[in-house]
């Protein structure tokens, strides 16, 4: 629930805030999203001025439940945050508008553990006449885009939207933000040096393709940023399916569950060639024999064949390769 009170100021003369509540409550009715907060009414009391209701969600915003549960799984991030997110900021540009004001704590939790997007209060309508004063900056240091700085008053972009989006992605992925600096000065600065890098977000732990689409969303310029909140969005689930194609890949061995209480494991059968050793069986047999009776009997003439046999059939099974050997007789 909203309300501009009489005599009140956002920063600005009390005609351009009534304004600014007016536009929130059009561009929050004017797109039907499930990643966008609903509008349930809107209107002025004379006694108290201009007001605007909304949906009643009581799980808290992204930016306390990062702080609880800290770093959140690609899939559990895609499903419950980057879905509704970017599909909800695909429809308010598809309608001409930027939010201009995305960051955790503009994003609320429902109770089903999906993601809202809300507070249109900073909404931009391309086309129309802005309502913020040139050279002012509006939004958040660390999920304001590098050019709102770079050229005050510019006209925000999907471009601009897509940067802070990345930039909240990132936060849930990891817990933590890739701008360095504490102050608000000091974020601007590092947000202006340079594009947030693949190597950049891979230090914070992100996987080398999820870094890499982040980072093409987070680019200084952007001409050569991701523009597209639905192709974000698409490039995020190729992230999701690759890495469970490389989990698949690298995971063929089985685990064995642990075995029941009295339970025996079953052995599994041998492959390993043992009938392949009875040439050398049988030679030490005859050796054995003969040497175990010395000087009594001599080596009879059928004896020394058969070692000689053996002999001749082992020596060819040894040269042959392994897959080519087959089991040999007497």
């Amino acid at each position: 629930f909203k309300i501009l009170h009489q005599g009140q100021s956002l920063g600005a003369d009390e005609q351009e805030a009534v304004l600014r509540l007016r536009d929130e409550a059009l561009a929050t009715s004017k797109v039907k999203c499930r990643g966008l907060i609903e509008l349930i009414g809107s209107g002025e009391i004379s006694e108290l001025g201009p007001y605007v209701v909304y949906e009643f969600i009581a799980g808290g915003t992204l930016q306390d439940y990062v702080k609880e549960k800290g770093p959140q799984e690609l899939s559990k991030v895609l499903k419950e945050l980057a879905e509704p997110l970017l599909e909800g900021l695909a429809a308010l540009h598809q309608a001409s508008i930027v939010h201009r004001d995305v960051k955790p704590a503009n994003i609320f939790r429902r109770e089903d553990g999906t993601f809202v997007l809300g507070d249109m209060g900073l909404a931009f309508f391309e086309g129309r006449d802005a309502k913020t004063k040139t050279g002012l900056i509006v939004g958040t240091p660390g999920y304001l885009a590098p050019e709102c700085f770079l050229a005050a008053g510019s006209k925000p972009t999907p471009a601009t939207d897509c940067y802070a989006a990345a930039m909240v992605i990132c936060k849930a992925l990891t817990g933590k933000s890739p701008i360095f600096g504490i102050s608000p000065q000091e974020k601007v600065m590092s947000q202006i040096e340079g594009s947030i890098s693949a190597a950049r977000l891979r230090a914070l732990g992100l996987a080398p393709l999820v870094a890499k689409t982040l980072s093409e969303a987070l680019h200084l310029d952007p001409k050569q940023r991701t523009n597209d909140a639905l192709q974000l969005l698409k490039s995020l689930r190729r992230c999701l399916t690759n890495s469970k194609s490389a989990l698949q890949a690298t995971s063929q061995v089985s685990v064995q569950r642990p075995l029941p209480k009295g339970e025996k494991a079953l052995r599994p059968k041998s492959t390993r060639p043992y009938f392949l050793l009875l040439p050398l069986l049988v030679l030490a047999v005859l050796l054995f024999t003969h040497l175990a009776k010395p000087f009594k009997e001599p080596l009879k003439i059928e004896d020394i064949e058969v070692m000689t046999k053996a002999n001749s059939i082992f020596a060819k099974w040894s040269a042959k390769a392994p897959e080519d050997r087959q089991q040999v007789t007497l």
